[in-house]
């Protein structure tokens, strides 16, 4: 015979109640899980993006630190006052080219006829023979 008093509780644990409860519960913490593991994820893709864009500073912090050490130094102070302002080194020569009447496309477009002109076996042959 069944007992009345031991078959109650048991039948609580069997029920179709506590297995709704359960499957809500169970769904529940499971989502929980997964916005915990996609916040996370975010987050670790953003430091990732943080650490390249770090690195990438870093970078033009070094360039621009060489730059810097360029402008100061006596050479770049040195070619500036040579282009901009025309000084000279003292015991220098300063010479001065004008009216310089030399067409450099009219020599380039004689050369590239003349090549034209040409076959391929006259250029091998000025090639070995010239």
């Amino acid at each position: 015979m069944k007992q009345r008093g031991n078959s109650k509780p048991n039948r609580f644990w069997e029920s179709k109640f506590f297995l709704l409860i359960g499957i809500i519960v169970v769904s529940f913490v499971g989502l929980n899980i997964y916005r915990v593991w996609s916040s996370n994820h975010a987050v670790n893709q953003e430091i990732d993006g943080l650490k390249n864009q770090i690195e990438i500073e870093t970078q033009k912090n070094s360039d621009l630190s060489e730059l810097i050490e360029y402008l100061n130094s006596s050479a770049y102070v040195e070619k500036k006052a040579r282009m901009d302002l025309g000084l000279k080194k003292a015991g220098e020569k300063a010479v001065v080219v004008t009216d310089l009447n030399f067409d450099f496309n009219q020599d380039v477009n004689s050369k590239s006829a003349v090549n034209v002109a040409k076959t391929n076996v006259g250029k091998w042959w000025q090639y070995f023979f010239r």
